[in-house]
C-alpha cells in the first residue's frame, strides 16, 4: 500500500454500525410474571442480562454481494447469570407514568455507570423503559444502548477485511468467557499471546504502542465495526491512556482489522444510543402485541390468575394462591349448585374439579344451570357430569376436570340381590374419589344422598362443604373435625336418613327454589372453602362469627369462618350458627365411623337395606327408649281431685 493511501485511511473518521435489541417473547413473559408475582406495585429498576454473538455475513444469491443483516443484543429472559451485556429494565405501573417519566435522566444514569466502570464487563449496557399491559399482553417500550464519545475529537483510521489466516490465528486466542481481549506476539517464538483487557498495563509493560492489539467479538456484519467498540475504545483511552491501537473485529466470516488513533481526551463527553422506531425513524416508544402470537392456552393460564394476583398487590399480600390452586375438589351433584360452585372454584384458581352425577341434561336445566345449553338436552340429554366437565374445559382449557356418571348408594333405598355387585362398585368408586380429593362438596338434591359422603369424609379426614336449598332459604355449612368438634349435616337430627324421593308429586320431584338462591349459596360455599384454606389451622379452624366476640387471630385472612350460614331471601338476611358434633350422629359419630372401619362395605349395605340399622348403631334407639320411659313416668295433675273422669 502506498504511503498516500495509508495516510488517507488514517485521516478517515471511523464509523460504527448501530445495534438493536432483539427482544423475544420469553423475555416479555418473564417480565410479566416478575411484575405480577414479585414486583407488584414496586417500579424500581430490575437488573437484566443480554447477549450478542459474532456477526455473520449474509450473501445475496443473485448478486453474490454481502448483505448487512444487522447487529443485535438478544434478550430472552430476566437472568443476569449469562451473556456479555448488563442492563436494567424500568417497568412502570401505568401508561401515564411511562409516558411522562424522565427518560433523559434514566439514560444519563446508565451513561454514568459506564463512565465509572472499573471492569470491561460493565461497559456494554442496555436500558429498557417499559409499560406492560398484562391484561392485553401488550408491551410499550423504549430501548437504548448508550455509548460515550468525546465532545470534540474522533477515532481516526479504518478497519478493513482481515485475511482469513490472521483472523483464525487471532480467534484462537479468545478467552473462554470473554467478549474482548488483548493480543501480542511473543518475541521468542512469534506465537500470539492474549490476556483480558483489564490486564492491559501488566500485559503491555515495555511494549511499544504500535504493537497494542485490541480484539473483540463484533456482532455487526456491515463494513464498519459494531457499536460495542465505541465504549471499549473509551474504556482503554480513559483507563490506560491509549491513543493508538490495532483493532481486530472478530466475526463468523469477513472479520475486520486495522489501526485506529485519536486525540480525544474525553474531558468533555456526550452520549448517544437511543434506538429509533423503525416505523417513523424517530426516537418514539414501540409497541408489541403478543396476544396473537402466544399459544391461546398459555395466554389463558396467565390471564385467569390475573385478578387473583392483583389482590396480592395492595389488598392481601399474604394471600396464598398456591394453597387454593392445589386443592382438588370433588363436586357431588352437577346440577344448579354444582355448576355455580365449579365456576366459583375456577375463578379462585382451583384447577382440579371432578363432577359426580347420575342424571342427564333435561330441557328445564340450561336456564338455571349455567354450564349447559339447549343442544345438551337433545336425543335424551347428555350425561350431566361428563357434560359439565366438557363445558368447564371450554371455559378454561387448563382446568383438570372429569365427569363420573354414577349412583350414590343411600340409606332407605334398599337394593335387590342381583344389584349387589353394582352397589359394591358404586361404594368402591365413591371411596376412591373421596380419597383422591382434598375437598368434597355435597350438592345433591336429596337428604339421604349426603349420608355416605358425609361419613366417608369424616373417616378420610377431608374438608366437607354442604350446600342445600329450600324455596327461599339456603344452608351452607362445613363439617367438623376432631379438633374443632363442629357438627356435620346430620348432627342436628334425631332420626336416621330415609327415603325422601318416593311418592312425590311433580313440584316435589323438581328443585323448586327462587332462581337467585343457588348462585348465593354456591358463592357462599366457595368462599367458605377459600377462607378455610387461608386459615392457619385449615379445616380444623374453630367457628368464628361476626356477631360474637372473638380473637382476631382466630380469623382467616379473609375474615370470619362460621360453622353454618343460613340465608333467607324473603328477609334478605343470613344468620351465622355454630353447632357442635352430636355423639349419636348417624353419619359422623365415633360409633358409626368405627363400624365402617371394621366392616367396610358390609356396614354401608346394612345401612342401605335396613331402616333401623343406623338408629340402633348410633345409639338413637337407646335415646328413643329413654325418652319413652321418661314419658311413662310423667303423672298429669288435673288440679281437680273431684273430677276423676276427666
Amino acid at each position: 500500500m502506498s504511503s498516500s493511501a495509508q495516510n488517507n485511511k488514517n485521516n478517515q473518521i471511523q464509523q460504527f454500525s448501530s445495534i438493536r435489541l432483539q427482544i423475544y417473547k420469553e423475555f416479555w413473559n418473564a417480565l410479566s410474571s416478575h411484575k405480577l408475582n414479585t414486583q407488584k406495585l414496586d417500579d424500581a429498576a430490575v437488573a437484566i442480562g443480554g447477549e450478542f454473538e459474532s456477526g455473520r455475513a449474509v450473501q445475496d444469491r443473485n448478486t453474490g454481494e454481502s448483505i448487512d443483516s444487522g447487529a443485535y443484543i438478544i434478550l430472552d429472559s430476566l437472568s443476569t447469570e449469562h451473556g456479555n451485556v448488563r442492563g436494567t429494565v424500568k417497568n412502570f405501573n401505568t401508561i401515564e407514568d411511562f409516558k411522562r417519566c424522565d427518560k433523559v435522566s434514566l439514560f444519563n444514569d446508565v451513561v454514568e455507570h459506564i463512565k465509572n466502570a472499573t471492569s470491561v464487563d460493565d461497559i456494554t449496557r442496555i436500558l429498557l423503559i417499559t409499560y406492560s399491559d398484562i391484561k392485553k399482553f401488550t408491551f410499550h417500550y423504549l430501548a437504548a444502548t448508550p455509548a460515550v464519545i468525546d465532545g470534540s475529537a474522533q477515532w481516526m483510521g479504518s478497519l478493513e477485511r482481515c485475511e482469513e489466516e490472521l483472523a483464525a490465528e487471532m480467534q484462537a486466542t479468545q478467552p473462554a468467557h470473554g467478549w474482548c481481549w488483548i493480543v501480542k506476539r511473543s518475541e521468542s517464538d512469534g506465537q500470539l499471546l492474549s490476556a483480558g483487557v483489564d490486564d492491559w498495563k501488566d500485559f503491555y509493560r515495555d511494549t511499544p504502542s504500535a504493537h497494542y492489539t485490541l480484539a473483540f467479538v463484533d456482532p455487526s456484519s456491515a463494513q464498519t465495526p459494531g457499536w460495542v467498540l465505541r465504549n471499549l475504545l473509551y474504556y482503554i483511552a480513559t483507563r490506560f491512556g491509549v491513543r493508538r491501537v490495532n483493532v481486530f473485529a472478530s466475526r463468523h466470516s469477513a472479520s475486520l482489522f486495522g489501526e485506529l488513533s485519536t486525540d480525544a481526551t474525553y474531558a468533555s463527553t456526550r452520549s448517544v444510543g437511543w434506538e429509533k422506531n423503525t416505523e417513523n425513524g424517530k426516537i418514539t416508544p414501540k409497541t408489541i402485541n403478543l396476544s396473537t402470537s402466544l399459544d391461546p392456552t398459555r395466554l389463558a393460564n396467565q390471564a385467569v390468575d390475573l385478578n387473583l394476583k392483583l389482590m396480592k398487590w395492595r389488598i392481601l399480600p399474604e394471600l396464598n394462591l398456591d394453597s387454593i390452586a392445589s386443592n382438588k375438589c370433588l363436586l357431588l351433584g352437577a346440577g344448579t349448585l354444582g355448576c355455580y360452585v365449579a365456576r366459583g372454584l375456577m375463578a379462585w384458581g382451583v384447577r382440579t374439579i371432578t363432577f359426580v352425577d347420575n342424571g342427564k341434561v333435561s330441557y328445564s336445566n340450561p336456564v338455571r344451570q349455567p354450564l349447559f345449553e339447549f343442544e345438551d338436552c337433545l336425543d335424551g340429554g347428555k350425561e350431566k357430569a361428563e357434560c359439565a366437565a366438557e363445558k368447564l374445559r371450554r371455559v378454561y382449557p387448563g382446568v383438570e376436570t372429569r365427569g363420573v356418571a354414577m349412583n350414590i348408594p343411600m340409606p332407605g333405598h334398599p337394593f335387590p340381590p342381583h344389584l349387589a355387585a353394582s352397589v359394591d362398585g358404586d361404594i368402591a368408586q365413591l371411596e376412591q374419589l373421596i380419597q383422591q380429593h382434598d375437598t368434597v362438596f355435597l350438592l345433591t338434591d336429596s337428604r339421604e344422598s349426603r349420608w355416605l359422603p358425609s361419613m366417608l369424609g369424616k373417616v378420610y379426614e377431608k374438608t366437607v362443604i354442604n350446600a342445600a336449598l329450600g324455596f327461599d332459604s339456603y344452608l351452607v355449612m362445613r363439617h367438623g373435625t376432631p379438633l374443632n368438634k363442629l357438627g356435620c349435616y346430620y348432627c342436628n337430627d334425631i332420626v336416621a336418613p330415609t327415603d325422601s324421593l318416593s311418592d312425590r308429586t311433580l313440584d316435589q320431584m323438581c328443585t323448586v327454589t327462587r332462581p337467585g338462591l343457588a348462585p348465593l349459596a354456591a358463592a357462599t360455599a366457595v368462599e367458605m372453602l377459600t377462607s378455610l384454606v387461608q386459615h392457619k389451622h385449615g379445616k380444623d379452624a374453630a367457628s368464628t362469627r361476626a356477631t360474637e366476640q372473638h380473637d382476631e387471630h382466630d380469623e382467616s385472612i379473609l375474615g370470619v369462618i362460621p360453622h353454618q350460614i343460613r340465608g333467607q331471601l324473603s328477609r334478605f338476611d343470613s344468620v351465622q350458627i355454630t353447632g357442635m358434633a352430636y355423639e349419636n350422629c348417624t353419619a359422623c359419630s365415633q360409633r358409626v365411623t368405627n363400624e365402617y372401619k371394621t366392616r367396610g362395605k358390609e356396614m354401608i349395605k346394612m345401612a342401605i337395606n335396613d331402616g333401623e340399622y343406623l338408629v340402633t348403631l348410633s345409639g338413637l334407639a337407646e335415646l328413643y327408649k329413654a325418652s319413652e320411659d321418661a314419658i311413662k313416668d310423667i303423672q298429669i295433675d288435673s288440679g281437680d281431685e273431684s273430677n276423676d273422669d276427666f
